[in-house]
């Protein structure tokens, strides 16, 4: 199986937070499931090509196409 690619675009603070904003491309193949895993504050995505769903806890799969922006909010 081949591995998650991930590359750093950009990296900066969020203004008047106390957050920071991480920029990257995820290369994921085809049938490979991330995991159960979390990301503290706002996750948004940009899926180039192929299908991607997020599971949130407690709330409904969300399919994100291709060249079709999806964000969501952790729960």
């Amino acid at each position: 199986m081949l591995p998650i690619k991930r590359t750093n675009l950009e990296r900066f603070d969020v203004p008047r937070g106390d957050s920071e904003t991480v920029i990257m491309l995820v290369e994921v193949p085809p049938q490979v499931n991330t995991g159960l895993h979390t990301h503290p504050g706002f996750d948004a995505a940009y899926l180039i090509e192929g299908d991607l769903t997020v599971l949130v806890q407690g709330q409904p799969s969300k399919p994100i196409k291709p060249a079709n922006p999806g964000a969501w909010l952790r729960a």
